[in-house]
């Protein structure tokens, strides 16, 4: 497969999801500061970064699982790859759980 090609797969979607978010949060931006004023866009400002990092934290495990998951596949090793998966998610849920605890 063309490397231009394989490039433009996997980087217009992930160009397209940032875009998505950062509409998102122009829209409650908007949205918070008519209704709330000051007080609900200084909570937003502070709740933005922790967004951001459980997002960018979805995308390490996502990514990262979705890569490994892929060699052992392509090795043909289906046991490495479903304890891939089973390890990914695992972290997922672990790492929501804190995240939930920690809000």
């Amino acid at each position: 497969m063309n490397r231009r090609k394989i490039l433009t797969s996997a980087l217009l979607p992930g160009i397209f999801g940032l875009m998505g978010t950062s509409f998102y949060v122009l829209g409650d931006t908007l949205i918070v500061g008519q209704a709330l004023g000051r007080a609900g866009l200084a909570s937003l400002n502070l709740s933005i970064p922790m967004i951001n990092v459980m997002q960018g934290l979805g995308l390490l495990f996502g990514f990262g699982g979705a890569t490994a998951m892929s060699r052992a596949i392509g090795r043909e090793d289906t046991k490495r790859a479903k304890e891939w998966a089973e390890k990914t998610l695992s972290w997922s849920v672990v790492t929501g759980i804190a995240f939930l605890a920690l809000l």
